[in-house]
This record gives structure tokens, C-alpha cells and sequence, in this order.
């Protein structure tokens, strides 16, 4: 163990020679805009795999780094460019660990570029150059296809998400992000390999980073065929972690689960709908119950609050295309209806070089949901979605918020889309307000 440990304080307290910052520092300033936001999903670790080949793997620390910086046309902060809110600010903080390995599979070279852990997930940043833009990512069988260690040792009992985006070089950036369900060490090699397949094998450093302050809740509500068990809040430096347990019954062969869809809404205690990030969890049947454990995570908060309110909800899910309501732009406030929802309020357009802003904010039942809800179309009904998808809440602000488009159409004939939604179902019952100034 000490080797392992002697190996990963070596790669992460040195610092990278003075050529490959200011390489990372001037590419940082020319990185192409974002293309095709690809949302965050959760793979399982039984998917079916692909097997594909890596080869060459070169750390920023090796003798050949300078080379293999000038053949990678983009690097620089992944977590920057396409990561979340609470990514960026923990890559802001300097918690970041600068990595460079770079693998070929299948005729495309992967640099991993960086790797954050706060004591959350674990996010790692990349690089796929010259990517065909017609094949979806999910395509590929990176990043999804593969196997973790921990210092050399086997993990199969994680949770895997991503993000990322085509740029307008071919290039695709993107960010792994990765939740271990057994405790890990605070400093490891983390090794990436193929579920089948050829020998290959990257390890990329990794070192618990940051603050974070905790909170015990052990707070139970209950009803005929659902209980809820809140265990604990965690404020770190990239995210807001809710830790619960959920008891249902056992659902027969023929009966679908009625709590499958089950989300959350977290709101603080200035009434701002923290952003979703994802979360997971597993569980299994104990004494005619099934009994899951999850952790969710929300947007970071700089302070902790002084508290925050938990609503669980139910979405209506349908496969049918929602109305569309459509509204020309004319230069003043113009609100357009989303149905049970709420509504959506064009503030604001200002047109520069080759983008528009819009300002604009939502009243209803779902702000954070509300607020996606959001595309510009011109007279010939062509549609442009936002540069910056989710869209960022404007700061001292609820329920305000701005997305950035880019080769839009004329102020002139600009519209605005909107879809009309259903009103979440809350569970009232399993509402819960957390004080933390007791």
C-alpha cells in the first residue's frame, strides 16, 4: 500500500514545468464556443460492453510532455468549458489536478485532462479530438464501456455519469463523473481499463481536496406504502448532498412501482430552486420491503443556509410532444403561457456581434425546469437552442435567468418557443424544512 500511496503524492505535488502553463493558459483563451450539449446520464456497471483499444498513455510529467502538447490541438480546463456549476467552482477554488494522459482507440486520441474529488464525486475531464459529428457520443464506447480501480484493486460497486459537448473544431470535450458507494481513500490511483477485451490500463491521480461541513437529519415520514428516511445534509465545495433511505412495497411482475419517477426539489432559504445534478443509489428487498439508499446532489451554496426545504414530487411522464406556444419578440416584455406550470417572461434582448442575450424569468411550480424550457425559432421556423444549456440564474435573483444564443436569426424576426407542461404532483407529507442555525 505505501508504494501506491508514495506514487500518487509524487504525481500530485509536482507541479507542471512552466512551458506546459502557459501552453494550458493560452489555449484556455482560444477554446472553440460549445455545440450539442450531451446531458448527464447514469450508466449501470452490468451494461453491455464494447471493447476497444487504447495504446499510448504520456503524463504531463514525462520527458515527452512538450510533444504531446503541441499534438493535441485543445487543452486546457474541460471542467471550465463544459462542466457543471459546482465543477467550476471547485476547478475556481484550485482544486483541480492537472493530469495529460493521453490514449488511441479507434483511430481517436482521449487526453484526460484533469481530476477533481471534494469528498462527493469524483469528475475527471477529457478530450476526444476529431469525433464524427453525425455519430451520437452514446455511440462510442467511451466513456460508458469501462472498469475502474482503486491503488490496483477492482471496484464494481459505483454509480458513472458524463456531460459534454461537440465543439466547433470536431473536437469533443468532456466530463466523467463517478460515485463510489464504499468509503475510498482520500489519495489514489484511480485506473481506468476495458470491461473486455484488449490489455490496456491508464491511472490518473486523485486526491480529496476542499471543505465540506455536515449535517445529521434522521428525520422519518411515512405513509401506508412509502417511507422516507433522511440521514444527512452535506455542503461541499461542488455540490449540495442529500443522503436518504426509501422503503416501498415489493412491486408484483405486473405492477409498476408508482414511485419509479420520484424526484426532488431542494429550495433555500431565498427561495432559489437549486440546480439538479444527478444522483443513485441501490438497495435491496428486506422482509417483504424494498430498501434503497440514494445520495442526490444539487448546486453548491457558497454560505450554508440558514435552512432548506426538501419537496419530493412526482413528474408526469408521457411520450407525447408537448403544445408549443410561440411568441414574437418586439422589444418589450413578452410572457408566454406553460400550461399547469407556470409561465416564462422575455425581460430583455441584446444583440452583439454574433449572439443574442436574453434576460428573462419563470413563475410557477418547477423554476429550475421552467427556466430549460426555452428556444429561439425564426419566420421560417427553424430552431436554435441556447449556447449555455442549463441556463445560468442570474446572481441576487430567484427566479431570473440567461441563456446566450448563438447564429440567430435577426432581432427582427425573432421568436421565442416555449412548451406547455403539467404541474408536478408534490407529496406534501414528505415535505421537509431543515433549520441550521439551531
Amino acid at each position: 500500500m505505501e508504494k501506491w500511496e508514495d506514487k500518487v503524492k509524487n504525481q500530485v505535488n509536482q507541479h507542471p514545468p512552466d512551458e506546459i502553463s502557459k501552453r494550458i493558459n493560452h489555449t484556455l483563451q482560444q477554446l472553440p464556443k460549445r455545440r450539442h450539449p450531451y446531458s448527464k446520464l447514469y450508466y449501470s456497471t452490468v451494461a453491455a460492453s464494447l471493447a476497444f483499444l487504447f495504446t499510448l498513455a504520456v503524463s504531463f510529467f514525462s520527458p515527452a510532455v512538450a510533444d504531446t502538447m503541441r499534438s493535441v490541438p485543445i487543452i486546457g480546463s474541460v471542467f471550465d468549458t463544459v462542466g457543471n456549476i459546482g465543477v467550476q467552482r471547485g476547478n475556481d477554488q484550485g482544486l483541480t489536478i492537472l493530469l495529460g494522459e493521453h490514449v488511441e482507440t479507434e483511430g481517436h486520441r482521449i487526453t484526460f485532462t484533469e481530476s477533481l474529488y471534494d469528498g462527493a464525486e469524483i469528475h475527471i475531464g477529457y478530450i476526444i479530438e476529431s469525433l464524427d459529428p453525425a455519430v451520437p457520443i452514446a455511440h462510442y464506447p467511451f466513456p460508458s464501456d469501462i472498469d475502474l480501480t482503486i491503488n490496483g484493486r477492482w471496484e464494481g460497486n459505483y454509480g458513472m455519469g458524463g456531460r459534454g459537448e461537440l465543439l466547433d473544431n470536431g473536437n469533443y470535450a468532456g466530463t466523467i463523473n463517478i460515485s463510489f458507494r464504499d468509503e475510498i481513500p482520500d489519495h489514489f490511483l484511480l485506473g481506468i481499463s476495458p470491461r473486455h477485451g484488449n490489455s490496456w490500463k491508464v491511472e490518473l491521480p486523485v486526491e480529496l481536496q476542499g471543505d465540506n461541513k455536515f449535517f445529521l437529519v434522521n428525520e422519518t415520514m411515512e405513509t401506508e406504502d412509502l417511507t422516507i428516511h433522511y440521514d444527512k445534509i452535506t455542503f461541499f465545495n461542488t455540490s449540495t448532498e442529500i443522503a436518504f433511505r426509501q422503503i416501498t412495497d415489493i412491486p408484483t411482475i405486473d405492477d409498476e412501482d408508482p414511485y419509479m419517477h420520484l424526484s426532488f426539489m431542494v429550495v433555500d432559504n431565498e427561495g432559489r430552486v437549486l440546480q439538479p445534478f444527478g444522483g443513485g443509489g441501490g438497495g435491496s428487498p428486506q422482509e417483504n420491503k424494498f430498501v434503497k439508499s440514494y445520495k442526490y446532489n444539487f448546486e453548491p451554496l457558497e454560505l450554508v443556509p440558514d435552512f432548506i426545504t426538501i419537496k419530493p414530487y412526482l413528474k408526469h411522464i408521457t411520450t407525447e410532444a408537448p403544445p408549443v406556444v410561440r411568441g414574437k419578440w418586439e422589444g418589450k416584455k413578452l410572457t408566454l403561457s406553460q400550461g399547469e406550470i407556470g409561465t416564462i417572461t422575455i425581460l430583455n434582448v441584446v444583440e452583439e456581434k454574433e449572439t443574442i442575450t436574453v434576460i428573462y424569468e419563470v413563475e410557477g411550480e418547477n423554476l429550475y425546469e421552467q427556466s430549460h424550457a426555452l428556444l429561439v425559432e425564426d419566420s421560417s421556423g427553424n430552431r436554435y437552442e441556447s449556447d449555455n444549456r442549463p441556463p445560468n440564474r442570474l446572481d441576487g435573483t430567484t427566479n431570473q435567468y440567461q441563456a446566450v444564443f448563438s447564429s440567430t436569426p435577426s432581432i427582427d424576426e425573432l421568436y421565442f418557443i416555449t412548451f406547455k407542461q403539467k404541474a408536478p404532483i408534490f407529496l406534501k407529507e414528505f415535505e421537509l424544512t431543515i433549520d441550521f442555525k439551531q
